[in-house]
């Protein structure tokens, strides 16, 4: 808890930035004093059933969401009411389309069907597919351990990969980082896009804070 209430110091000083800091030590934990339960239950922490290993990474996910609103913010104050606006506290904004079978709950006075990006310029099919695809990627894609996890055993353990495995684990092992030519030629690209890229002036992201 210490070390992430320092970590937020670290990055700004500000109360947002302690703030974002602490919500990362109590996630710390409450996850560690959970696992120490599981434990004391006698479960083996390295096998987990499909649906409660779901609603731990979604329960992860709005905890991330949640924090980062305070990194964001510049205030304490608007984080608040960013906060309070992404749960509904403002009325909840539906696609006009919705309006002649859900009309009657404009009634309530908390919904309205005004589109939902009503406050932008983007269109609302563009907005919903890159919605879905981003939240694919958060959710669906391995972490950059889970890549290179087969070659820096250290960083986490890798499941063991046979026939009996899903197909989604199976799809994934196949993707991993591995040592061949066409890895090589990746990572050249990407030195080589990296390299390029020098040449634009950017100022350092923690001189904002």
């Amino acid at each position: 808890m210490i070390t992430m209430l320092l970590g937020g110091l670290w990055h700004g000083a500000g109360w947002t930035f302690i703030f974002w800091g602490g919500l990362h030590g109590i996630y710390l934990v409450i996850n560690h004093q959970w696992r120490s339960f599981r434990r004391w239950l006698g479960h083996d922490l390295n096998k987990s059933h499909w649906f409660t290993q779901g609603i731990s990474w979604f329960v992860t996910f709005l905890a991330v969401i949640v924090s980062w609103v305070f990194f964001r913010a510049k205030t304490l104050d608007a984080a608040t009411g960013i906060l309070g606006a992404m749960t509904g506290a403002n009325g909840i904004s539906l696609p006009r389309a919705l309006l002649t079978k859900l009309g009657f709950m404009e009634n309530f006075g908390i919904i309205r069907f005004d589109g939902i990006t009503n406050s932008t310029d983007l269109p609302i099919d563009y907005t919903i597919f890159g919605i879905t695809f981003l939240l694919f990627i958060a959710w669906c894609t391995p972490n950059t351990q889970q890549w290179m996890g087969k070659y820096n055993p250290i960083t986490i353990k890798q499941p063991v990969i046979n026939a009996s495995s899903n197909w989604s684990d199976r799809f994934w092992h196949k993707l991993q980082w591995q040592p061949n030519h066409l890895w090589a030629v990746a990572s050249a690209l990407l030195t080589v896009i990296s390299l390029l890229s020098l040449a634009r002036v950017s100022e350092f992201l923690y001189f904002q804070f």
